[in-house]
């Protein structure tokens, strides 16, 4: 058992030292990054985006690579994006609907695919202020949720509030939850 409690405790130290020191310190090379973008920016201001630059950088065929590059890029991440979140869509009706989880088939997660794909491809093209409104509330979701995942690694009990609120986000029922999680905390 000394052996568990010695691996808990240094994984338990690693996450800490991550999220303390790791974050901040990627997040400062990314910021490095988006100085230079902008600084590119500034420097050649145009709506041609990145195949522009690249043509005045690297010349007409650096501007087609990096155009066809990007394109793929994007069908490949909104297409596995869409189909990532058909299986959980699907997984998770399963977990709440036994005659859904008895009727599985890959037929039904590629066709909650096609309807992501559609309706994701339908906003993004008719409703910039829909966009915005998902936009704000990812940057909330995201800022909720690393303050929760901080206040855990601290090794603070996390308030049930917050709790309640991810396990919501999750689509998880907290009264399965706050119980456990209060008394692991009223002990530490």
């Amino acid at each position: 058992t000394e052996v568990l409690i010695d691996r808990t405790r240094v994984w338990l130290i690693a996450r800490l030292a991550a999220s303390r020191i790791g974050w901040p310190v990627i997040s400062a090379f990314i910021l490095i990054i988006g100085f230079t973008m902008s600084e590119l920016v500034s420097a050649y201001p145009t709506s041609g985006g990145i195949y522009w630059w690249a043509s005045k950088l690297g010349g007409p065929k650096a501007g087609y690579y990096t155009g066809w590059l990007n394109l793929v890029g994007l069908v490949a991440i909104v297409a596995s994006v869409a189909y990532g979140t058909a299986t959980f869509m699907d997984y998770s009706f399963s977990r709440f609907s036994d005659s859904w989880a008895a009727d599985y088939s890959l037929r039904r997660v590629f066709l909650m695919f096609l309807v992501i794909l559609v309706f994701v491809s339908l906003v993004n093209i008719f409703s910039s202020h829909l966009l915005a409104v998902f936009n704000n509330i990812s940057v909330w979701w995201h800022v909720i949720g690393a303050a929760a995942v901080d206040q855990y690694q601290t090794g603070q009990p996390p308030s049930p509030l917050l709790i309640a609120a991810g396990l919501v986000m999750i689509g998880a029922d907290p009264s399965d939850f706050i119980d456990p999680i209060l008394s692991c905390a009223s002990a530490v």
